[in-house]
């Protein structure tokens, strides 16, 4: 009777395993084709598709139509659900494949109405740009219907197809990449909670301004807004992370080996698995363009052509207002200087899996739409008769950003490259150029408010929509934007860093970033005479936290710690501000900080501490060294029996800390290290947030850097995982103008987001490592790598 039972249960498991074997061999018929030839219909001539050992194409083309078309393919071998996720989101139709979690997510896209606008802005284009966009969309359609074999397995997993693409899904895409970095409107938010909570005094240390720039001041809440507010917090809406940005640099022959400039750029965003980026090789007839793409967009984002080097890094401008709205009785208009203006609705429906359609009543005033319906966080603190509106210069119907993409990528000097800058709309960027003549150049473009200086909110604090100070007065002119050309140092930083003199004629924006990363470029670059791409490699992966140091030294220099090992503070002294991931002293500081940072002011801020509680360096220093006045932050507002210090709060906060990471490691510190806990994050849209699922589909390792380093890798210490790297360089690279086949690039993970390629994670090591690939151009450089090689072929021709 056992042995029928063992010999059933073999049975079975034989069968599972067959069918499991089974399923893995039709999941991976989701693999493209990488070699031999294929007819797709379409194209005008034949077109070569060379794969290098990790998976970054050289699309060999004759024609910008083809380009474009086989670019489309890659990108759907590669990207394929990248790019369904990538107009998914700005298109508000998530909900649809993952159901209910997401509706909230959708409500917001739907009014911000975002792939909407998208589709107005394609009547603003000119020909070229909108045969690009065809000629991609056209390329990855023809793939779909030629492919055979299974979806990549999220397809699979959540029961969807693929639509064909539209040349609107690309732009659909860009304005959400726009709203990603478009951040203000929570400082906003941020401002108004944290001065009902705190009064502005205290708000003005909390959030102080950038060094040297004078606090923000303005008049009481109730006096500026009336009876909009309720009299408690406005807006639950999280602020950003500190270190988040970009870096990019360029500097002249006359500080570089060669005598030509060298240009280096590493673009900061949220990690994920597959990365954002995907590099490729475009050669169109002659020409050559070499760099990073966004599967969905069809062209170079940042890189280089024959002649020129470019990149980017965020300018954080002001270009949105919250617009706080007087609504009528009846809620079908709004006050205005000029009097009552109609508010428009339109209705969406939006698509849930396994449940009833969600039917969303979008309105809009002539600011902007009322996001107010959508956030309870917002709306739950407005009073009845009151909304708030998103005003934003990415919302208009025409935009042309993606135009300026392409003209960037096709330009031959500096001044076709800065007429590229005009059709430029947002999200602004600090461009860093560089030319094989030797020149270099900055230009940070885009559609920027022109604001009146007579308004008491000034883009800082919510605008209100029936005041005409608070009105945008135009966008600040083109030639009046920040833009310099071969300056006389020879160099160019930006980091997201002030980039505007105190006498710069125009308001871009109070919420600067740190210049801790701009300030520690500028030393490194200072500190060798003659630079070239290994001295930058050097820079571009530095780990030295200056932020660390000072906290660390404000904390030694309150007094001695006695209930604390002698050793480990001897190990925190000696300490010079590597965050090594083999070291335990960046670990030691890191943690000390944070729980400071909880201990510090989590009494003074009460229900609001979940949204602000992160690391707050010149707010710490400022408190440390005894120049804050609003009240005593060290004072625990809680305990009014004893008044502690903030030696004492930084003695508990050690203990605390070093609790804390016993808990996490176990054993004794000395076996600590910063990379036990310091991982850089890679996780899957969606699947990370699926436990069974997220050991599969997202990686992590341990990895050098923090907040404050030239290599970021910034951690949210509010999280359950508090010391994980979340935001990144999503990619690195450095460009040789004496060689520009000696640039050098890396991103994440790596270049499918396919689970079944080996180029799916291959490269998260090097990347770990600091390590770069090349992208030769040439022939002969070509003919000497070992390439796998497509050849595509007209099916029919199609004009």
């Amino acid at each position: 009777m056992v042995r029928k039972i063992l010999i059933g249960l073999g049975a079975l498991f034989g069968l599972v395993l067959i069918g499991a074997i089974g399923a893995v061999f039709w999941l991976r018929s989701s693999l493209p084709q990488t070699d031999g030839s294929m007819k797709l219909v379409g194209l005008d001539a034949e077109i070569e598709v060379l794969r290098d050992k990790n998976g970054i194409p050289h699309i060999l083309a004759q024609s910008e139509h083809d380009a474009y078309f086989a670019l489309g393919v890659v990108h759907a071998q590669d990207r394929l659900w990248q790019m369904e996720t990538n107009r998914r989101i700005p298109g508000g139709q998530l909900s649809e494949l993952l159901g209910a979690a997401t509706v909230s997510t959708d409500k917001f896209m739907r009014t911000m109405g975002l792939c909407n606008r998208a589709e107005k802005a394609l009547a603003s284009l000119d020909d070229q740009t909108l045969g690009m966009l065809d000629a991609y969309a056209e390329g990855v359609n023809a793939y779909m219907e030629k492919r055979s074999g299974a979806l990549p397995v999220e397809f699979v997993m959540v029961r969807a197809k693929f639509a064909p693409w539209r040349p609107v899904d690309s732009l659909c895409f860009l304005k959400l990449m726009a709203l990603s970095l478009s951040e203000n409107w929570s400082q906003e938010l941020a401002r108004v909670a944290l001065v009902s909570q705190l009064g502005i005094e205290a708000a003005n240390e909390f959030i102080p301004p950038y060094p040297g720039d004078a606090p923000f001041t303005h008049p009481e809440l109730a006096t500026l807004y009336g009876d909009a507010l309720k009299p408690i917090q406005l807006g639950a809406v999280e602020t950003p992370l500190p270190g988040l940005g970009s870096n990019n640099w360029v500097v002249s022959g006359d500080h570089t080996r060669s005598g030509k400039p060298l240009l280096a750029n590493d673009p900061h965003l949220g990690l994920s698995i597959p990365s954002i980026w995907y590099l490729a090789h475009i050669r169109i007839g002659e020409r050559n363009f070499v760099g990073a793409t966004f599967p969905g967009v069809p062209f170079i984002v940042l890189g280089r052509n024959d002649r020129l080097a470019w990149g980017f890094t965020n300018t954080g401008p002001d270009t949105q207002d919250i617009v706080l709205e007087r609504m009528t009785p009846d809620g079908d208009g709004h006050v205005t200087p000029d009097g009552i203006r109609p508010v428009t609705t339109r209705t969406e429906i939006i698509k849930v899996r396994g449940k009833d359609p969600v039917e969303l009543t979008v309105r809009e005033t002539g600011n902007g739409p009322i996001i107010s319906d959508v956030f309870p966080q917002i709306g739950d603190q407005l009073n009845e008769g009151y909304a708030a509106a998103l005003r934003w210069t990415a919302l208009g119907d025409t935009d042309t950003t993606v135009a300026s993409g392409r003209l960037v990528m096709m330009a031959e000097d500096w001044d076709t490259f800065r007429e590229a800058g005009r059709k430029y709309v947002g999200p602004q960027q600090n461009i860093v150029y560089a030319d094989v003549d030797g020149n270099i150049a900055y230009l940070a473009p885009a559609h920027v408010p022109l604001r009146d200086g007579a308004s008491a909110t000034s883009g800082s604090l919510p605008a209100r929509g029936w005041e005409a100070t608070d009105r945008w007065q135009g966008l600040i002119p083109f030639e009046a934007l920040p833009q310099s050309y071969n300056p006389a140092t020879g160099k160019i930083v930006t980091a997201n860093h002030k980039i505007v003199d105190d006498d710069y004629g125009f308001f871009l924006s109070r919420d600067w970033s740190s210049p801790y990363r701009a300030n520690r470029i500028e030393k490194l670059l200072n500190a060798t005479k003659r630079h070239d791409v290994t001295s930058f490699r050097a820079i571009q992966t530095d780990t030295v936290s200056q932020m660390a140091l000072d906290v660390r030294d404000a904390f030694l220099a309150l007094g001695d710690y006695p209930d604390v090992p002698a050793e480990m503070i001897k190990v925190i002294a000696r300490w010079q501000g590597n965050m090594a991931a083999d070291e335990v002293a960046p670990l030691l500081v890191s943690a000390w900080h944070r729980a400071f940072e909880e201990r510090l002011y989590k009494d003074d801020l009460g229900q609001l501490f979940p949204q602000f509680y992160r690391y707050r360096p010149q707010f710490i220093l400022d408190v440390l060294s005894g120049s804050t006045r609003a009240r005593d932050w060290c004072d625990d507002q809680e305990n009014q029996d004893v008044a502690e210090s903030c030696h004492d709060i930084a003695t508990q906060s050690l203990l605390a800390a070093i609790e804390d990471l016993e808990i996490r490691l176990g054993g004794g510190w000395k076996s600590w290290s910063w990379g036990q806990l310091h991982l850089v994050s890679h996780p899957h849209r969606p699947f990370h947030e699926v436990p069974q699922l997220r050991r599969f589909f997202s990686r992590e390792a341990p990895i050098n850097g923090g907040a404050m380093t030239v290599n970021v890798q910034t951690h949210r210490i509010s999280s359950r995982e508090p010391y994980n790297a979340v935001h990144a360089a999503g990619l690195r690279a450095i460009y040789d103008l004496a060689d520009l086949d000696a640039s050098q690039f890396m991103i994440t993970t790596g270049q499918s987001g396919n689970l079944f390629s080996r180029h799916y994670d291959d490269l998260v090591t090097p990347y770990v490592a600091g390590s770069y690939v090349t992208i030769p151009t040439k022939d002969q450089a070509l003919a000497q790598m070992k390439l796998k090689k497509l050849t595509i072929t007209p099916a029919r021709t199609k004009r």
